[in-house]
Formats: structure tokens, C-alpha cells, sequence
């Protein structure tokens, strides 16, 4: 870490809970008003990407002979399980126009 990320640490870690919850909705606030502002192709394109990229990360990992926490293999399995689903889930919302589970 940096001496920037440490102080960043240093800052958050003196805060109470109840600014953590407030920056936490401000930053969630944010993130869910550029998502909201993509078209549906944005947002399938960015919800795609981003499980992709979970699933790559995930199977690095486990195909990375010096990854030391052999422990956490079964939840990186776990995790692509998942992405993948999400990956399906995409192509139905895509296809059909309704996210499954949202009708």
C-alpha cells in the first residue's frame, strides 16, 4: 500500500459507522445513476463485461500454481458458477427483454 492508501485507512478506519453508511449510499447513489443513464445495450454490455471478467480472474487464480490459499478454491469455483448463471441470465434478458426472476 501507499502512503496515500494508508492515510485514506487511517481516515476511514477513524470514522463511526454511520459515516461509513453515508458515504457507502453517496457512492452506491452515484454508481446506480450512471448505470441507470445507460441505454439496455449499455447495461447488458457493462453486466457481461463485468462477469467475464469475474470469471477470467477467478479461473486465474486457480490456475496459478503459487496462489497460496488453496482453501478459498471451492468459493472460486463457486464464483464462476455463479457468473456463468449470470451470463445466461443475460442472454434470456437480451432475448426476451425481461431480466429473469424480475417479471
Amino acid at each position: 500500500m501507499s502512503d496515500d492508501e494508508d492515510l485514506e485507512w487511517e481516515e476511514w478506519m477513524q470514522m463511526t459507522d454511520a459515516q461509513h453508511d453515508a458515504i457507502l449510499a453517496r457512492e452506491i447513489a452515484v454508481y446506480n445513476r450512471w448505470f441507470d443513464a445507460l441505454g439496455p445495450l449499455g447495461q447488458y454490455r457493462h453486466m457481461r463485461s463485468s462477469a467475464l471478467r469475474t470469471i477470467a480472474e477467478s479461473r486465474a487464480r486457480l490456475q496459478n500454481p503459487d496462489w497460496r490459499y488453496r482453501c478459498l478454491d471451492g468459493i472460486s469455483r463457486d464464483v464462476i458458477a455463479r457468473a456463468r448463471l449470470r451470463l445466461l441470465k443475460l442472454r434470456a434478458w437480451r432475448a426476451m427483454g425481461v431480466y429473469p426472476g424480475q417479471a
